[in-house]
Parts: C-alpha cells; structure tokens; sequence
C-alpha cells in the first residue's frame, strides 16, 4: 500500500482490509507492553528498547512503527507475517526482524517525519530498514540526542540524520516550499506521533490543527501518498484533486 499508484477507491479498501489483519498480527506478535518492540531494537537506531520511554520514544512511535509494516507489502514483511501467524520461536522472529534490515525492505519509500522530537526513534528504525526518510521539528539538529554505548556508536547514521533534518516552524508559510526545495521533492509517507503537542509551544497564531495540517499534507504529499498519526489512529490518503481519503483499519 505505501507503493501504491492510482488506484480506486474499491482497490484501495480492499487492501486496507488486508492491512487491518496485518496489524493485528504484527501488534499481537511483535508489540510487548513490558518492553516496546524488543526485536527491533538496533544500536544503529540510537535507543534502547523501542516504545518503552514515557517522555520520547514512547508508545506511540511504536505505533508508528507497526502501522507502516502493515502497509509495506515487500515479500520480506509478508514472510515476517506470516510466520507470527503460525507456532513459531523467539530466535526464528528475530532473524525475520533482522532480513527487514537487510534487505531494506522500505527502499525507495520517502518519508517525512514531522515533530520528530530529540529521539526520532521512528525515523531511525525506517532509515536502518532502507527509507529515504527527513525529519522535521523547531528543535535543530545539534539538540537530537543518541543514547548508545561507544562501541555501538554509529556515526554515518549521525551524519545522515543530521543531513536530512529539518529545523523549521510549521506556523510559517514559507516551511513548505522550504521542506519540497532541501527533500527534492513530494513524500510518499508522512507521519507524526507529537506534532499538535510538539508544536503548540512554538505557535504564531497561523497553525492552527487540523485545518492548517491538511494544507500542509496537500502540498507534500504525492497523489495516493499517505499521513499516518497515531494520535488520531485515521490514516489519511491524498487522492490529489479528490482530496483525502479516511482510512479506517482501526
């Protein structure tokens, strides 16, 4: 579904039917509430285990990070699926965890992180997995904080983070052509954990949500490209011209 061209809109529900029970199974699976999503810990990632923090990386990029799984229909992703639907053990998952990694299962998928916060966890787990991800907040890039030990620092993916991060402030008009110039172009996902909260502390009074968000999307967004924020738990395709598409899998 994250790959996906034009579509109807019959297509495009029978494939979020598809993607429902592919959720269920990965949260089910793979989601542990005394330890986020322990075998997608990586030290590349920067973090110990993922939704596990109250204040950053917290439960809801964990969220983030089954929902996009969901969509991803690379044959890697669906082998992981379907093994968690059968009897199987723990070593067996982590080695179908670790082929997401290896084969890059989310290469070629552009994705803008949007508040992103200190500890862009979810933004990290889909850069070590292959996407071509940015990540944007008022915070700059010298405030994102790696908690790692020495021997598993990792300072090409420091270099990349900080490369594509984005210090900006959504309340100013000029963000977005800003965003399209320094990324080269539209998104194929955008996605946010904290952005009403992140934001709210930083408002000049012309962002106002949700009304000033879907503007936003519009323009960043490619046609049948995707927003996701698990705060609202509505993923959102943009149909072009049609507008936005709810996509209801909750």
């Amino acid at each position: 579904m994250l790959r996906m061209k034009e579509r109807s809109r019959e297509h495009i529900s029978r494939e979020l039917q598809v993607v429902a029970r592919r959720l269920i199974l990965l949260r089910i699976g793979l989601d542990k509430p005394d330890g986020g999503i322990p075998h997608l810990n990586t030290p590349a990632a920067g973090f110990g285990c993922i939704g596990a923090g109250v204040c950053h990386n917290t439960p809801l990029a964990k969220e983030q990070i089954l929902f996009v799984l969901a969509a991803n229909f690379h044959s890697t992703v669906n082998k992981l699926i379907k093994l968690l639907g059968t009897t199987h053990t723990h070593q067996e998952i982590g080695e179908a965890v670790d082929g997401l990694i290896k084969r890059r299962v989310f290469e070629g998928i552009k994705t803008l992180d949007l508040g992103c916060g200190f500890i862009p966890v979810f933004a990290r787990v889909l850069r070590t997995m292959g996407a071509e991800v940015y990540t944007a907040d008022v915070l700059s890039a010298d405030k994102l904080e790696w908690y790692v030990r020495p021997e598993d620092h990792n300072q090409s993916a420091k270099e990349a983070e900080t490369r594509n991060h984005l210090c900006c402030n959504l309340s100013f008009p000029e963000t977005v052509e800003m965003i399209l110039r320094r990324t080269g172009g539209k998104f194929d996902l955008i996605t946010s954990a904290h952005l009403s909260t992140d934001w709210s502390k930083h408002q000049t009074g012309l962002f106002d949500f949700p009304r000033s968000l879907t503007r936003l999307l519009q323009k960043l967004l490619r046609p049948f490209g995707i927003y996701y924020s698990p705060m609202d738990l509505t993923p959102r395709m943009f149909l072009g011209e049609e507008g936005f598409m709810e996509l209801d899998i909750i």
